[in-house]
């Protein structure tokens, strides 16, 4: 094995959850342009970015590492 690859996880996530967890990218791409409105309208809108950008990561990773 190289030394720049990791070993895949042998936990899995069920096919549905894959699934929902792809679907909810466009949920991602609705709470961002909101953000912006938000941000238009001159609402502080930091917390809710970290949160997303959070919540987005962690989507990615459940994603890359256990399907």
């Amino acid at each position: 094995m190289a030394e720049d690859e990791t070993p895949k996880s042998r936990i899995k996530l069920p096919a549905t959850m894959v699934k929902e967890l792809k679907a909810q990218e466009v949920g991602v791409v609705s709470a961002r342009r909101d953000i912006q409105t938000l941000k238009k309208l001159g609402l502080e809108t930091k917390e809710l970015e970290d949160k997303l950008n959070w919540a987005e990561e962690a989507r990615k990773t459940l994603l890359k590492e256990f399907s």
